[in-house]
Order: structure tokens, then C-alpha cells, then sequence
């Protein structure tokens, strides 16, 4: 735990970051970096696709679940690891620290295959799931109501690639 001065900055409002700043708010300057306004609770992701549950449920604002911790909206541009401070896009001065916590998550990874980035929909954030729901709802669009079963059936196939919550 850090002295009851210390500055602290926590880069990534994802699980790992939003619960270290609920750990240390209160516990000195506490500032969470986030290009998001939001928390999204990454494993029900699915359920917002599939109209189950409103993105409020999923996704709720910083603001809402955080007392204590200034937000600051942007990406990180660089570190200074020696002068304990990192730079955020949309600012013209760097944020300084005594403490950093780097929470910064995971990206989409392609594992180098040829055509995956151009032809596939990632499914990570709540923009993307937008993006899925407006693609398969075209895709039903397009299919006559009194289309052949093997007909709607290969015009409505989608292939799901990974194994994680997301994709089972």
C-alpha cells in the first residue's frame, strides 16, 4: 500500500485496474488512465450481443463506481519511467506518480494470419458487438421469408474462431 501522500496513476480501467483503484482510492492522488468513460464487464459481453442485457449492465461509467480516483480519458503516448511521469493524449502536460500500475489489458491477436484483420469482427468491447448485432442482423435482412431452409442455412452460417468465454 502506498504512503497516504503518493501519487499513484493506473493505467487501464479493465478488471486488474479498476479494482487497484478501488483498492488505493483514498490512499493518496489516485488517477485512473482510460480511453473509456466505462467499465466493461468483459464476460457477459455475449448477453449485450444477444439483446439479453442493456449495455448499462454491462458496461456502468467510472464515475458511478469509483469515489476518490480521478479519471483522466486518453491513451497513453509514452512513459518517462525515470522521471515518474506518463504522457496521455488530449494533454499538454504529463501526469506524474510515484506509483505506477500498469493495467493495460489485452489486444486482439491475429496470430499472423493473412486476410484476419480485414475480414474478421473482433469481439472485445462494446463497439464491437454493435458492429456483430449490425452484421448479422443484414445478414437476416437479406434472406427471403420463404427461403429454402439449406438456403437461409448457408446464407446464415458464421464461423466462430477462439475458445474463450466469448467464443464458446
Amino acid at each position: 500500500m502506498p504512503k497516504k501522500d503518493a501519487k499513484s496513476v493506473i493505467l487501464g480501467g479493465g478488471f486488474g485496474g479498476l479494482f487497484t483503484a478501488l483498492e488505493l482510492a483514498g490512499a493518496g492522488d489516485v488517477t485512473l488512465v482510460d480511453e473509456q468513460d466505462h467499465f466493461l464487464f468483459k464476460p457477459m459481453l455475449y448477453e449485450y450481443l444477444s439483446g439479453e442485457v442493456e449495455a448499462w449492465h454491462i458496461a456502468p461509467s467510472f464515475s458511478d463506481l469509483l469515489d476518490d480516483v480521478r479519471l483522466v480519458r486518453g491513451g497513453v503516448t509514452s512513459i518517462d519511467l525515470l522521471g515518474g511521469s506518463v504522457t496521455v493524449t488530449g494533454r499538454q502536460s504529463p501526469i506524474t506518480y510515484d506509483v505506477l500500475v500498469m493495467a493495460l489489458g489485452a489486444t486482439t491477436n491475429y496470430w499472423g494470419v493473412e486476410g484476419a484483420a480485414e475480414f474478421t469482427l473482433p469481439f472485445r468491447e462494446i463497439d464491437d458487438a454493435n458492429r456483430l448485432r449490425r452484421r448479422m442482423t443484414d445478414t437476416l435482412d437479406h434472406i427471403q421469408p420463404d427461403a429454402a431452409p439449406q438456403d437461409s442455412r448457408e446464407a446464415l452460417t458464421f464461423a466462430v474462431v477462439g475458445g474463450g468465454a466469448s467464443g464458446v
